[in-house]
């Protein structure tokens, strides 16, 4: 991952120390962890944040293929909507795009510019104006990713430094009185103790197509996140819902 392993303060319900930043163990953190979509063990990171109630810990090829498939699908409700909204040949040149307009009125009134090629140029112009939108699409994605890990700096510190401060000034700054107790020695973290060997592949099949889900995936996430098969396809469907959701939120 992107931040290094910082063990909490207190056990999770196993008994083991889980970073405060993401809630994963140690092992996720470096060569040996697991993508949580196609089972290999390579360095991952959280795909869409560490915050995120729905994150998942993906390899860089998976978050480049996510990434890609928010993008593409973006631009087909955007596409969809456009289209919705046209009821004539002249909506496509007024109203929401006027852009579009200016290129062809620009293009026309160039005399330098043949009439049987103008055509030509204003397709010319259109498609590379396409090309600057992905480029701005995948740039504002980078930055809100950078926004994101100097907010969580920031409250990391001032997680810590309010420590300092009375309950009553913690309360007077709006934020939550926190105790603390004093950390014992942070455990190693224990590889996925859910092997492959110990599932019933007959019954994983069944759960997975009752959630129209690959049950290769499945398994991955119960031996990535050990946990049951309900529990793994509820996880599943949530990370296919937060692709729903950060598309929308793109388009």
């Amino acid at each position: 991952m992107k931040h290094e392993f910082r063990a909490s303060i207190n056990p999770d319900e196993n008994g083991e120390f889980n970073c405060i930043l993401c809630g994963y163990a140690e092992i996720s953190h470096g060569p040996q962890a697991v993508c949580e979509s196609c089972g290999t063990e390579v360095i991952c990171d959280l795909f869409p944040d560490t915050k995120h109630p729905k994150k998942m810990l993906l390899c860089a090829e998976c978050i480049s293929k996510e990434i890609k498939i928010a993008v593409d699908t973006a631009k087909e409700r955007a596409l969809k909507q456009t289209a919705e909204n046209i009821k004539s040949a002249g909506d496509y040149m007024v109203g929401d795009i006027p852009s579009i307009k200016e290129v062809s009125d620009t293009v026309n009134a160039d005399e330098a510019i043949p009439a049987n090629n103008k055509g030509y140029e204003i397709c010319k112009i259109i498609k590379e104006r396409i090309i600057n939108f992905d480029k701005n699409i995948l740039q504002y994605n980078q930055q809100a990713r950078e926004a994101q890990k100097q907010r969580n700096e920031f409250q990391i510190y001032l997680n810590h430094k309010m420590k300092e401060i009375s309950e009553e000034k913690q309360k007077e700054l709006g934020l939550s009185p926190i105790s603390y107790k004093s950390p014992s020695a942070p455990k190693k973290a224990k590889p996925p103790s859910v092997s492959s060997k110990r599932i019933n592949i007959d019954e994983l099949k069944k759960i997975a197509n009752s959630f129209n889900i690959p049950w290769e995936a499945l398994r991955t996430i119960m031996v990535g996140r050990q946990v049951t098969a309900e529990e793994a396809a509820k996880i599943f469907i949530q990370m296919r819902n937060l692709t729903q959701e950060t598309t929308t939120k793109e388009g």
